[in-house]
């Protein structure tokens, strides 16, 4: 019986292929049948479908009798017999102490026999294994957090957590609730409770999506994608990418003004057109240069001009070139008239 349960479904075939071998030979299919033989007159393809489900028939009807027969002794009779007791598991390795960052998930017994191993082990994610990410699923109120979000979390908390240079570190999203002060708790346990910062709307800590070193194009399409997620896609592309722009040119003008930029300026300036009119003309003022025009046989007399990198302004038949202190005082001390000055 020890051999033969959990071979069951060969069993089952064998003695299915059996039997049917015999029905086979002992009840062939009547072709000889008067309304089959009409039917094979007027649909010979209805003939031949029926005659090979029948002959399919003698082979799987076995087999499914054979298949609940050895279910239900393997259910009752297996099940009573006296298996391999369950060996000892090896000391858990309290996270505290481990030389190496781990998550233990559970134990190792027999991969394809479902019964205790005689030696099992625990089950273990390493280090590298966990970059990867670990995703749990459940219906609500299944234990997802109890069972595996807390106690996974311990253990990566309370990783060397003696050691400030060692010890893990994490974000949480909190989306139920309580999961924030559930962690606090956690990190209380293992003498981190200083370690534990708030990021939310009430505290005293912020945090600026928009200050770090990606460009303003990355920054606006990343703003894109967010209200592409939270009010879905146009089937129009011309308008996505139309307000993915005026996002990038308000990120880069603050960017220009500023140094910085945040969420609430790009709303500002997006709604206020006759502020973005504003925060533009400051920019132009800020970065206004102004240029000197002198005649051209001015220019042409004095051959030290070249370096102030004079060009013709065929409109005004004038020498145009950026303006600068040792420009103008080069123009006074050789008496040169200007005759303009404009940006």
């Amino acid at each position: 019986m020890s051999t033969v349960v959990p071979s069951r479904r060969l069993v089952s075939l064998a003695l299915s292929g059996l039997l049917g071998f015999g029905l086979f030979k002992g009840m062939p299919f009547q072709e000889g049948n008067s309304l089959l033989q009409l039917i094979f007159l007027e649909n010979s393809f209805l003939f031949y479908g029926i005659k090979w489900s029948y002959v399919a028939m003698l082979f799987t009807t076995p087999y499914i009798v054979f298949s609940l027969l050895s279910s239900l002794v393997y259910i009752f009779v297996s099940q009573g017999r006296g298996g391999t007791s369950s060996g000892k598991l090896p000391p858990y390795p309290e996270a505290p102490v481990r030389e190496k960052l781990f998550l233990v998930i559970g134990e190792v017994h027999h991969a394809r026999r479902p019964e205790p191993a005689e030696n099992p082990t625990w089950l273990v994610i390493p280090d590298k294994g966990l970059f990867t990410g670990t995703a749990i699923f459940g219906a609500v109120g299944s234990g997802k957090t109890t069972g595996c979000i807390l106690p996974f979390a311990e253990q990566v908390l309370a990783y060397c957590s003696n050691d400030a240079q060692r010890r893990v570190g994490g974000l949480v999203l909190e989306v139920k609730g309580d999961l924030c002060h559930k962690m606090k708790t956690l990190l209380a346990k293992h003498h981190r409770e200083n370690d534990y910062v708030e990021i939310s709307l009430q505290g005293n800590i912020c945090y600026n999506p928009l200050n770090n070193d990606q460009d303003s194009y990355s920054l606006a399409f990343g703003i894109a994608s967010l209200l592409n997620n939270l009010f879905g896609r146009g089937k129009e592309p011309f308008w996505q990418q139309a307000y993915t722009n005026l996002v990038k040119f308000i990120i880069l003008l603050h960017k220009v003004l500023y140094d910085y930029v945040t969420l609430f300026d790009v709303y500002e300036c997006a709604i206020n057109p006759q502020l973005l009119e504003l925060k533009i003309e400051k920019c132009r003022k800020c970065f206004r240069s102004s240029f000197v025009s002198i005649g051209i046989d001015d220019f042409g007399n004095h051959s030290d001009l070249d370096h102030y990198h004079f060009v013709l302004d065929p409109k005004a038949q004038q020498m145009r070139a950026p303006g600068s202190e040792a420009l103008l005082a080069y123009l006074q001390a050789q008496g040169i008239t200007q005759l303009a000055c404009h940006p």
